[in-house]
């Protein structure tokens, strides 16, 4: 028998995480395919609309054409229209990482689960507590650096020296706050997804779990997200060529027609109106492979600091992935 969960190394959390992407990638790369692709499908049409108000509008205005009040008030729409697609991808972004988070801490623990499960969990209260929590998060995040950068204004209206000072570290002060409190709700989710925590209870949650663990938090999650960042560029950008293609095509013949002076404004317009759907394939795709990377090293951390907390009993029965057992202190789904 395989003894139960114990704290790790950052050489097992990156083992657990390997193991844990091969036992899950199929599931979460469906559940991640189904929840974002109807705000894709929205996000495409909106970013085509958009890139071809724009066209339209930089052909009026070339044509000498005052642009007319209906246009103006058309591209100002689609604008604000894309503004909540970005808003309404970013909840299926949150929703797709719930349901990889519910998938990878039920494998953590042993108790794996289908795709079809993880999706009916998706969809209950847990959703809405995650939504508010990220709502929440948000607003003091911002509202934060907000307060710091409102103090350098103030100071650089104030035209003195010192308190130009004093607005610049109270801005470097903000954003130190900011990053601070962002690590230490950073297990809001999987407390949520897997204890079914409510709202403020997450809040509280994570900072138990991260409270005397910041910097070490901190410093593998900075690490883990720029490994997976880079990862997921290297899988995009070849994509982005094939997905980007007209326009690529069309920029490299508006390279060709300004070899001899002023480029074809044809092909400039055309070089927008190509930007749209390739753009928005790329998002969903670049949105998916984050929904089935971050929430897993997300989750593998939280255990991990759920054992240097001494959650996890010696009796409880092993489970497949890491040096730990099955089970969940404050009650699992």
């Amino acid at each position: 028998m395989n003894p139960p969960i114990t704290p790790m190394s950052l050489g097992d959390i990156f083992d657990t995480l390997f193991k844990l992407l091969g036992r899950t990638a199929l599931r979460n790369l469906i559940l991640s395919a189904i929840i974002l692709l109807p705000a894709a499908l929205i996000s495409i049409y909106g970013l085509e609309a958009l890139f071809s108000s724009l066209a339209e509008f930089l052909r009026d205005r070339a044509a000498g054409r005052a642009a007319a009040t209906a246009e103006m008030a058309r591209l100002f729409g689609v604008l604000g229209t894309y503004l909540l697609v970005i808003l309404l991808l970013l909840l299926a972004y949150l929703a797709a990482a719930l349901g990889a988070t519910i998938v990878a801490c039920s494998e953590i623990s042993g108790q794996a689960i289908s795709w079809q499960e993880a999706l009916r969990r998706v969809f209950s209260v847990r959703l809405a507590r995650t939504w508010g929590q990220s709502f929440l998060a948000f607003l003091a995040l911002v509202g934060i650096i907000l307060a710091a950068y409102l103090v350098l204004i103030a100071a650089v209206v104030a035209d003195s020296s010192a308190m130009e000072g004093i607005g610049v570290i109270a801005l470097l002060l903000g954003i130190c706050a900011a990053v601070y409190f962002w690590v230490r709700w950073i297990f809001a989710l999987p407390a949520i997804a897997w204890e079914g925590a409510g709202v403020m209870e997450s809040f509280r949650r994570s900072s138990f779990l991260v409270n005397g663990w910041w910097w070490r938090t901190f410093g593998i999650g900075l690490l883990l997200y720029l490994i997976t960042q880079f990862a997921i560029t290297l899988v995009t950008t070849p994509l982005s060529f094939v997905a980007l293609w007209g326009f690529f095509k069309n920029y490299f013949a508006l390279l060709g027609s300004a070899s001899g002076g002023q480029p074809d404004p044809d092909i400039v317009y055309r070089l927008f109106d190509s930007l749209g759907v390739g753009l928005g394939i790329l998002i969903y795709i670049s949105y998916i492979l984050t929904a089935m990377i971050v929430p897993l090293f997300v989750a593998i951390m939280y255990f991990d600091l759920r054992a240097r907390k001494g959650e996890f009993a010696q009796s409880l029965p092993p489970q497949p992935l890491m040096n730990g057992e099955s089970g969940s202190s404050n009650g699992n789904p």
